[in-house]
């Protein structure tokens, strides 16, 4: 962040010292790209943990979906069982 801030100001100041709206307007243009580069970086964190839950759910479906396969066919046999002895 602080990096990508130190290059947009180089970079302002630069086209200040050739354009005077720019230099008129340069601090209002670094808060606002401030503010941008900030919202970025938000946002990106928020779909960097989207990717981790997703990828845990993944997970965890690969490891449930045995266990229940497992349980259906535990739900077979018992309920022949239970028929079978009754007679």
């Amino acid at each position: 962040y602080r990096r990508i801030l130190a290059r947009v100001r180089s970079q302002l100041r630069a086209q200040a010292r050739s354009t005077p709206i720019i230099a008129q307007h340069e601090a209002r243009l670094v808060a606002a790209t401030g503010k941008f580069v900030r919202e970025h970086f938000r946002l990106v964190r928020r779909v960097a943990n989207f990717v981790a839950y997703d990828r845990l759910f993944a997970l965890w479906h690969k490891v449930h979906l045995p266990f229940f396969y497992l349980m259906l066919i535990t739900v077979v046999i018992h309920v022949i069982a239970v028929h079978w002895y009754a007679l």
